[in-house]
């Protein structure tokens, strides 16, 4: 594995590391994780928007070709955070009214937008079956 290849996956790492840690936030803290763990995943969301803006991976495959970096693909994956950072941002207030505050709730965006952006960047048949 080159340094290049964990550049390039920089923000889908960063989605994942940070989920693993509101997942075990959450687990202590309990259902009043709700609004901390939603602000905080807005906020990787957007710095993961901010890390393929303004230090967007050389074109091309990484990870011996599972996947590739494009002008593209990066538009996808801003376009998919966007999204997710948009609808996580407009349900909190219904939640709060239908009074259903699971801390997991956020953590399923989170877990979407990170299988989303696996998939957007596929290039090989086994990576696009593990962003499913």
């Amino acid at each position: 594995m080159i340094y290049s290849d964990l550049i390039a996956f920089l923000p889908e790492l960063l989605l994942a590391a940070a989920v693993l840690i509101f997942i075990v936030y959450g687990a202590f803290v309990g259902d009043e994780a709700t609004g901390t763990v939603a602000v905080a995943g807005m906020a990787v969301l957007l710095v993961s928007v901010g890390m393929l803006i303004f230090n967007a991976p050389a074109t091309g495959t990484y990870f011996n070709d599972l996947v590739a970096q494009s002008p593209l693909i990066s538009y996808g994956k801003i376009a998919a955070l966007i999204a997710a950072g948009l609808s996580m941002f407009l349900a909190l207030p219904y939640l709060r009214r239908a009074g259903n505050k699971k801390f997991e709730f956020p953590l399923l965006y989170l877990f979407a937008t990170l299988g989303m952006m696996i998939l957007i960047s596929a290039q090989d048949l086994m990576t696009l079956y593990l962003g499913l």
